[in-house]
């Protein structure tokens, strides 16, 4: 199946949270602290294993025009 483009929206996102977390640490210039130590391990964690995830795996709802179909009869 195709990717379709909210699955690459939400891979862009991913991508651009990981590279702004990177963006924060590597503008920190203390080793010990809140920032390098606990913020950006959980952006990154939530970057690398939520969200992108998330994108590769969404398949978007489903239209439905409120009727369901039913199967097509075999003709003899």
């Amino acid at each position: 199946m195709p990717l379709s483009r909210t699955n690459y929206m939400i891979i862009i996102g991913g991508a651009l949270l990981i590279i702004a977390t990177y963006i924060i640490l590597s503008t920190n210039n203390t080793v010990y602290g809140f920032i390098p130590l606990d913020l950006v391990p959980i952006l990154l964690f939530i970057g690398y294993i939520v969200v992108v995830p998330i994108g590769i795996m969404y398949k978007g709802r489903k239209k439905s025009n409120g009727e369901a179909k039913a199967a097509p009869e075999a003709t003899k």
